[in-house]
């Protein structure tokens, strides 16, 4: 059996750009290797207004795919500065095909597919994390 990792949920907000109101997320934390590795796989639902955030040291070039994820999924990529770099919509269940970041980024949000569209996420989107609280 595969050892579910733990992962600590926060909330996040997105502004979906054209100065419109922030929507906010509540969202497991994917920041070990483990827990990124697993991400939402064996997730057979997604409760609305949540989601996975996989947190990189730096900013790169991303690739995920779909294996053993059972719903369709909405990829956002982030740079470090919280600016959208490129969506990927509805990235199909199980499909092994590499899914890529459109250039360096840092975050990687996993949302239900299609809400990306649904909530109108502009190219001047921005990810907003809670303040660290150290």
């Amino acid at each position: 059996p595969v050892l579910v990792p733990d992962f600590g949920v926060i909330e996040i907000s997105i502004r979906p750009g054209n100065e419109r109101a922030p929507l906010f997320f509540k969202v497991k934390v994917a920041e070990t290797a483990a827990q990124r590795r697993y991400g939402l796989m064996f997730t057979p639902y997604l409760p609305k207004q949540q989601g996975m955030l996989f947190v990189f040291e730096t900013d790169a070039p991303r690739q995920f795919w779909m294996k053993n994820t059972q719903i369709p999924l909405d990829m956002l990529f982030f740079a470090s500065n919280g600016r959208l770099v490129n969506i990927v919509h509805s990235a199909v269940p199980f499909s092994l095909t590499a899914r890529n970041s459109a250039g360096p980024a840092r975050y990687v949000l996993e949302l239900n597919g299609g809400i990306a569209r649904k909530i109108g996420i502009q190219p001047d989107a921005q990810l907003v994390l809670p303040l660290e609280s150290h």
